[in-house]
């Protein structure tokens, strides 16, 4: 999310997103998202050939756990879509599942009826990380972006990494490590078993019409094998 201000220029979403969160127009602000990322998924799927599958994530705000127009509008728009459901990714972080893990539970189960699918965003900044894999009925774990670069320098933070990549693949879960700025930490990554890498290796944040002619020059993803890719749009 960017807000284009017509005096102050760019201003980056974690200046106005806490705003909008105590304002309360965080919600509306999250259903226009959703709206938008539906709408273009809709037409990159129509724009491209099915080489590879697409999908999309929107993160969603502390203040939405257990909003019943939340469920009614997404609902509303994926049946309204020719895009499927698990081609919508909806995001929280570990710190905000942890808040009231059982109240979050029950609107995560709500969520996944509709067929979207799920990621447990920064996961191992919190102090409960293991309790969210096993509880939450999740599908993607994101690493946060520090796991990369303590891996690179530390043998035990290295292992560490090996170790909830190969809890995550036990659980069912796909992993997507987050930050990956440098060929090293996607070698890195690939060799650990990483599902997913997102940084800004693979793109800085394009604008969604430029999403299509990106996609054409890499018509297989960037990387020849797995980890495959991911690529932020600004809305």
């Amino acid at each position: 999310m960017r807000w284009h201000h017509p005096t102050l220029g760019s201003i980056p979403a974690a200046e106005f997103i806490p705003i909008a969160e105590s304002t309360g127009n965080i919600a509306n602000l999250t259903l226009w998202a959703l709206e938008r990322a539906v709408d273009a998924l809709d037409t990159w799927n129509r724009q491209r050939p099915q080489v590879f599958p697409l999908y999309v994530t929107v993160n969603l705000s502390r203040k939405q756990i257990g909003d019943q127009q939340l469920l009614d509008h997404l609902h509303a728009v994926l049946s309204a879509s020719a895009v499927a459901p698990a081609q919508l990714v909806l995001e929280i972080t570990e710190s905000l599942a942890l808040v009231d893990l059982e109240q979050t539970r029950l609107f995560l189960r709500a969520l996944k009826s509709l067929g979207l699918r799920l990621a447990l965003d920064d996961f191992g900044t919190g102090y409960s990380s293991l309790s969210c894999l096993h509880e939450l009925p999740i599908d993607i774990v994101k690493l946060d972006h520090g796991f990369v670069e303590a891996a690179e320098k530390e043998t035990r933070a290295l292992r560490s990494v090996q170790g909830v990549v190969r809890m995550a693949h036990a659980l069912g879960l796909e992993v997507v490590t987050q930050g990956v700025e440098r060929p090293a930490h996607y070698d890195l990554m690939k060799r650990v078993g990483c599902d997913l890498v997102q940084g800004y290796l693979i793109a800085r944040p394009l604008e969604p019409l430029a999403v299509p002619h990106w996609l054409a020059r890499h018509p297989a993803g960037v990387g020849t094998h797995r980890p495959a890719d991911q690529v932020e749009v600004a809305s």
